[in-house]
């Protein structure tokens, strides 16, 4: 993919379609500015659309925005993030404008940690904050044992075949895979670097997502975020492995949905769109 194209009349400066590119967040579905709005935050070497299984049927009722982080997608000209505070104080920069009074935050694995610290970030500039959503991320107090940034190729790979959620055409393809390993080596040197801020809390509620059989977000990891806020939590486990949303799309718009209702109000007075 090459740096965004300039039109010739526009005196050098970007065109409507470049600045749309530049932007870290990106609609899913309809966005009216008058709903609730989520904003999700990719796993390690993700992009914008890696919730598109399940996001969709959320945008019924919610406008939902999902991030492209740089150096992938339509960012991919830019340089790849190093640093998760710096990268989410571009990221609350870029919420401000379109917050309105009800907000939640998801990320699944990478996300969940990226979640959490815009949280903090939100919360601290005074934003409406309704809900925290984490998935597949170890609590801030667990123990992490992996450090798989520091592994050569040929065993990084081993180690996506293992988790899930690649596409397999990814792996019979070179060129693909030289793509995209340099993206998953630096989101994971990123968040394996990352150094919680002890005792940071949010006052909103939280929810926790987990699923049976991902050995390193087991059910006790998940349990653990309860001490990650002030507000009410609430945790599930789903079936399957560390991308169990992919198995199970509709299942955890359902059950999403339901507790979002708890949080949240629509103009009708409820959310529907995520349980038809």
């Amino acid at each position: 993919m090459t740096a965004a194209t300039r039109d010739p009349a526009s005196n050098g400066q970007p065109d409507d379609r470049d600045r749309r590119e530049e932007r870290a967040f990106r609609p899913v579905g309809r966005v009216t500015g008058d709903r609730p709005q989520m904003f999700c935050l990719p796993y390690a070497g993700g992009s914008a659309n890696g919730y598109d299984s399940w996001l969709p049927l959320l945008s019924r009722a919610l406008d939902v925005w999902a991030a492209e982080l740089p150096g992938r997608g339509t960012r991919f000209h830019l340089p790849a993030a190093r640093d998760v505070g710096e990268l989410t104080g571009q990221l609350v920069d870029e919420i401000e404008p379109l917050l309105t009074d009800q907000v939640v935050l998801f990320g699944h694995s990478m996300g969940a940690v990226l979640a959490l610290e815009l949280a903090l970030r939100l919360q601290a500039r005074g934003a409406p904050l309704s809900c925290l959503v984490v998935s597949g991320q170890p609590a801030p107090a667990w123990p992490r044992e992996n450090r798989l940034h520091l592994l050569d190729d040929a065993q990084l790979t081993v180690a996506m075949k293992a988790m899930g959620g690649t596409p397999p055409e990814v792996f019979d393809s070179a060129e693909l895979l030289e793509l995209m390993l340099p993206i998953l080596r630096a989101d994971l040197r990123m968040v394996e670097n990352h150094r919680f801020t002890p005792g940071a809390v949010v006052r909103c509620p939280l929810v926790a997502y987990g699923s049976v059989d991902d050995p390193d977000a087991t059910e006790p990891a998940i349990a653990g975020w309860a001490d990650v806020t002030e507000g009410t939590f609430e945790s599930r486990m789903f079936p399957g492995d560390h991308f169990y949303f992919q198995q199970h799309p509709q299942a955890v718009a359902v059950d999403l949905t339901r507790r979002l209702l708890r949080h949240l109000s629509t103009p009708d007075g409820a959310i529907s769109g995520g349980s038809q």
